[in-house]
């Protein structure tokens, strides 16, 4: 396990096992998961009070575990599989999401609905809907 600063700005930790250390991530807000070929993502590997997750450049198709964290303010799913993006109104706190392009439309749909300010970052741009 190797401890690092993010591009969130605050220091997480890299898992490059499927097995992690509960105790240790307990201690910390924020995840980093970038880059690990994940394919699925169990909820029992994160502490309920996840405030940063980065899931960006992995095989994940879906987020069905999110609403398991409603205490997310920022989220990362850059360069990942996930195509349904309605589980992302359980995320009340949210307040800055990093998606693909392509995905925009989608995430407008779901977020755009709702009445608080929302940051969203499409290759670079920030747009706040």
């Amino acid at each position: 396990m190797t401890c690092y600063k993010n591009a969130l700005n605050s220091f997480t930790y890299r898992h490059d096992s499927p097995s992690f250390s509960e105790s240790v991530l307990n201690q910390f807000g924020d995840y980093n998961f970038s880059r690990l070929n994940l394919e699925q993502f169990s909820v029992n590997d994160l502490h309920l009070n996840v405030l940063r997750l980065n899931l960006s450049h992995n095989n994940i198709f879906e987020l069905r575990f999110i609403h398991c964290f409603p205490n997310i303010r920022v989220l990362n799913i850059l360069d990942t599989l996930i195509t349904d993006f309605e589980c992302l109104k359980y995320l009340q706190k949210l307040r800055m999401l990093f998606v693909d392009e392509k995905y925009f439309d989608a995430v407008v749909q779901i977020l755009g609905t709702d009445k608080r300010k929302r940051k969203i970052w499409i290759n670079g741009m920030k747009l706040v809907i």
